[in-house]
């Protein structure tokens, strides 16, 4: 495949062939996520596409009012926060129980005469991969008249999203969890987008001067877009069965249960995020279990295990990770436990 690095809006032979490389981008994209060509924008990710929405609806829309989750994003609940010590805007959190369920009766009340209003949240739990009631949140957004962004960047290329479904009123992602590039995002802007015409008519020719046209990039995400399609398909079975495996293991070995399991709840299929005891199993548990093959992680946890002092640990899995992993993993357990 040929990449053009060349000025699209030039009039040569390249500038021709990279607009139109633009162009093909454009409609595929908008095909797979069932979104229209004209509501897609590919922007610089370098400062973050929520935080970039977050200027946009503060400077155009008049937004001064932002809800999110303690859930979300450390580098962007950081900005929000600056954001409201120099009285750009007042910041609220969703009421959430400790896996990140929202109370929508409860945040009904609090939509209440809470003004030009953003709610921006993650598709899935940044701790522990909780789904969102997506259609609920946007439903209750529309009927309080409170703006909805959804960023999808945990989602997308693991599920196949129908954007036109969900109907939030912006939604964005980007590639590096697919192995895409790293400066380059889908921004999208839904054409019945509940603001005055003057707003979207000043949003949408932002956005539009905002495009980023990096063509090796955009080709780029493309591809890792159209991998990820594939990879749902082939992919989505086996690594469902290692992670069952996982699961069954940890709870005849350790008799512990993933924190979704304990509510019920649906989250991402490729994560596990589990609660360990520092009674049994000690300190730097995500140290002793970094080997090759499963990525872990220790999370800086948003609400604290009230009874007992521990670690909160998240696994992740691919399509590359056996049994074998799995089980050599757990006997490294075994010799922590005390």
């Amino acid at each position: 495949m040929h990449e053009y690095f060349s000025n699209p809006n030039d009039f040569h032979e390249k500038g021709r062939a990279a607009k139109a490389k633009i162009a093909k981008s454009r409609n595929f994209f908008a095909e797979s996520l069932n979104v229209q060509v004209n509501e897609l924008y590919f922007l610089n990710d370098a400062i973050s596409q929520t935080k970039l929405l977050i200027d946009y609806s503060i400077l155009i829309i008049g937004i001064n009012h932002i809800f999110t989750s303690v859930f979300e994003d450390q580098s962007v609940l950081n900005y929000l926060k600056v954001l409201e010590q120099n009285n750009k805007i007042r910041l609220s959190f969703v009421p959430e129980n400790t896996i990140g369920e929202i109370n929508l009766n409860k945040l009904k009340e609090l939509f209440n005469n809470s003004g030009a209003t953003l709610l921006s949240l993650s598709h899935a739990n940044e701790h522990n991969g909780l789904l969102l009631p997506v259609k609920d949140i946007q439903q209750l957004c529309r009927n309080s008249k409170v703006l909805f962004h959804l960023n999808l960047k945990s989602t997308i290329g693991k599920y196949n999203i129908d954007i036109h479904k969900i109907k939030p009123d912006f939604a964005s992602f980007d590639f590096i969890s697919q192995y895409g590039p790293k400066n380059i995002g889908v921004f999208f802007l839904n054409q019945s987008v509940n603001i005055t015409d003057g707003s979207f008519h000043s949003l949408k020719n932002t956005l539009k001067n905002s495009e980023k046209i990096d063509i090796s990039s955009i080709t780029s995400m493309s591809r890792a877009f159209f991998n990820s399609i594939n990879s749902i398909q082939k992919n989505q079975k086996q690594i469902k069965s290692i992670k069952e495996h996982f699961i069954s293991e940890f709870i005849d070995n350790f008799n512990l249960n993933h924190l979704l399991s304990l509510y019920h709840k649906e989250g991402l299929y490729s994560v596990l995020c589990y609660f360990f005891p520092q009674k049994q199993f000690g300190n730097y548990i995500a140290e002793k279990l970094d080997i090759n093959g499963i990525a872990v992680g220790k999370i800086n946890y948003p609400k604290k295990n009230q009874t007992e002092k521990g670690e909160y640990i998240r696994f992740s899995f691919s399509k590359h990770n056996t049994i074998k992993e799995i089980d050599f993993m757990i006997d490294i357990l075994k010799k922590m436990k005390k």
